[in-house]
């Protein structure tokens, strides 16, 4: 199953469009929920694929609203901060989920599964908060090098 998930995340750096990528990130929303759900985590399972394709939905406007400005000159260094921050939450991924990989293993998965925030699910929070800073970091940057705002929805 984590093999599958590489799979899908080394196939969404191919994609070029944006709607194949929304699928890719739809499947990958889908995979997680099956997994949780496999692992008797059906509520967790539920709220995140709920919050995760609300994600989505959010990130879809920012790329609606950002598209007309397509003028937007990569920076060296802009990309040396953003790889920088992708292995930073590389390495923070694997650091958190690994120390507690024995908490997938253990018999305790009904009485884990009870209770919503526990100590062996901090880590996810911390690294789902982590990660939505970035965006939100990207997001304002890409917004303040057209010097203005986004542009507005006209329906």
């Amino acid at each position: 199953m984590i093999s599958l998930f590489f799979f899908i995340f080394l196939l969404v750096q191919l994609v070029s469009g944006t709607i194949i990528l929304g699928i890719f990130l739809f499947l990958v929303s889908l995979l997680s929920f099956i997994y949780l759900c496999y692992i008797n985590l059906i509520w967790y399972s539920l709220l995140f694929f709920l919050i995760y394709i609300g994600g989505l939905l959010v990130l879809f406007f920012y790329v609606i609203s950002i598209n007309s400005n397509l003028n937007v000159d990569v920076n060296l260094n802009f990309l040396n901060v953003s790889i920088v921050f992708f292995f930073f939450f590389f390495i923070l991924f694997f650091s958190l989920f690994l120390d507690n990989y024995d908490f997938f293993l253990s018999s305790q998965f009904e009485e884990n599964s009870f209770s919503l925030f526990n100590s062996n699910e901090e880590n996810y929070i911390v690294f789902i908060g982590l990660f939505l800073s970035f965006i939100v970091i990207l997001v304002g940057l890409f917004t303040r090098r057209v010097n203005g705002a986004l542009r507005p929805f006209v329906v």
